[in-house]
């Protein structure tokens, strides 16, 4: 045993020495109680079980997901908790804070807690905020982001400050929730300062095939980023939510956790800062590795609901061959440039080659979206393209994509990629450089894909349009509302 002690001293002290440090992400399945005092009781009293587990994980940062305390809610008021200021202290009012700022004391850790915070106006009305809070290891608060972009969440106040804190081991943190992923405000003006080296996000984001699903959004952004990303999913698969991972800044995800059954789950992960701070406006290259067991992946009975609108996309199918294909394909002045090879092919799978650069309604405004992909389909009918095919045999040895792109100030792009077991595919490089007036995107691989959905680069356009796709991110809110109203009692997608 005191061997072991001194084991676990030695590897402590040696990941300090090179700046690491440890993080926990909790995918997690609120539970319900009669009202919402005792629903946020009994959610609080399994956060602290978990940050218990944590602790003896050797865990210095904990994320929990958002609407994880109450459950998804579009009534806010009885479920909302006034938040003091910033550095005010390790005493307060609220005694659901006071039972977190206790266990960040206690257990000597980081804690980021989303919950629904209520507040005064100008004119002292009530108004209430999707916050995210993070208590540091003597239990004060230290940071408090409010959602800047809220979808389906009629009776809150959207916040408009990015927010970050440093940690004193040395790494700085930024504060992104939910739908504030697909917009460039804050997800890329949150980096101004330079000093962003990691991200953490808590969510509760409706999934999506083949473009718009969690662990493909949440990699590619880590990726595309070169940040470490701690992703905290709100789990109810059954409604297509879910999907938690720590995400390493070279690309590599070093652990994730998706699920067809409804269940939580602590994610532990050593993560070592990037230590430089971002260049913006540089290009990049990163990878990823296959490193982990995908067969762990028990998604089938996850609900998985699909769109995608091909009617509006430059379509083209892709002749899929041992030897190769090298395919250029337009919608009017905007190309994209594939390299595609398999390993081995089979007859009666089909692929789609997929183009698009135009409008897309975001709520009200319009902006442009760009689109360079690969997609499977169930048959020569490009409207079965995007579906969980969960019998492709098909492999790839090589897939390569390249636009040269105009570039424009608010413009930015990530990989999308997608499997039939709703992973992103490992191991992949990714580059977007911008030189004068043009931006050079590239994502490849060259190593065995199976079960391919979808490999590709999105774009997103004007002003705070999302990143994920045209008319199918205009479609896939639409849908959602639908959803969430009208079929899912007292849920909201984000």
């Amino acid at each position: 045993m005191k061997c072991y002690i001194l084991l676990v001293v030695f590897v402590s002290i040696s990941a300090t020495a090179r700046g690491d440090y440890t993080a926990g992400v909790v995918e997690y399945a609120s539970l319900s109680e009669a009202t919402p005092t005792a629903t946020i009781e009994k959610n609080l009293e399994e956060y602290i079980h978990y940050i218990e587990s944590a602790r003896n994980n050797g865990v210095q940062i904990i994320v929990f997901p958002e609407y994880g305390l109450t459950g998804i809610v579009t009534e806010p008021a009885d479920y909302a908790i006034d938040v003091p200021n910033v550095k005010s202290g390790t005493t307060f009012t609220d005694y659901r804070l006071q039972k977190l700022s206790n266990a960040a004391r206690e257990h000597s850790m980081y804690i980021v807690v989303n919950l629904l915070e209520k507040a005064s106006s100008e004119n002292n009305d009530a108004i209430y905020y999707n916050t995210n809070i993070v208590f540091d290891r003597t239990g004060e608060i230290i940071a408090k982001y409010r959602k800047i972009n809220l979808y389906t969440e009629p009776n809150l106040t959207a916040g408009n400050e990015t927010v970050t804190f440093t940690t004193d081991f040395g790494v700085t943190f930024g504060l992104l929730t939910s739908a504030d992923i697909l917009f460039y405000h804050p997800s890329k003006t949150i980096y101004s300062t330079g000093s962003i080296t990691d991200i953490v996000f808590p969510t509760a984001m409706l999934s999506t095939i083949p473009f718009f699903h969690s662990l493909s959004l949440q990699s590619g952004y880590s990726q595309a980023n070169r940040v470490n990303f701690l992703a905290a999913s709100f789990n109810d698969p059954s409604h297509s939510l879910g999907g938690s991972g720590i995400y390493r800044h070279d690309g590599t995800i070093d652990t994730y956790y998706i699920s067809g059954v409804t269940s939580s789950k602590l994610l532990v992960s050593t993560l070592q800062p990037r230590g430089v701070p971002r260049n913006i406006d540089g290009g990049f290259t990163t990878f990823g590795f296959d490193i982990l067991n995908t067969s762990k992946s028990d998604t089938l009975s996850y609900h998985t609901p699909r769109d995608f609108r091909y009617d509006n996309y430059a379509i083209k199918q892709l002749e899929v061959t041992a030897s190769g294909v090298e395919e250029t394909l337009c919608q009017g002045a905007f190309c994209c440039s594939f390299a595609v090879t398999a390993v081995t092919t089979t007859v009666g799978e089909f692929y789609q080659l997929v183009v698009y650069n135009g409008p897309a309604m975001i709520g009200a405004v319009n902006r442009n979206i760009r689109l360079c992909t690969v997609v499977s389909c169930e048959s020569q009918d490009v409207s079965t393209c995007g579906s969980r095919n969960m019998s492709l045999i098909t492999r790839f040895s090589k897939i390569g994509i390249t636009g040269n792109f105009e570039s424009e100030p608010d413009h930015f792009y990530q990989p999308v990629t997608l499997t039939t077991l709703l992973l992103p595919v490992f191991n992949t490089s990714f580059s977007s450089e911008t030189i004068d007036n043009t931006t050079s995107v590239t994502i490849s691989s060259t190593r065995n894909i199976e079960n391919l959905i979808a490999f590709g680069i999105l774009g997103r356009g004007h002003g705070g349009a999302p990143v994920f796709g045209s008319s199918v991110v205009f479609l896939v809110l639409m849908s959602v509302l639908r959803y969430m109203f009208y079929e899912v009692k007292n849920m909201t997608q984000f």
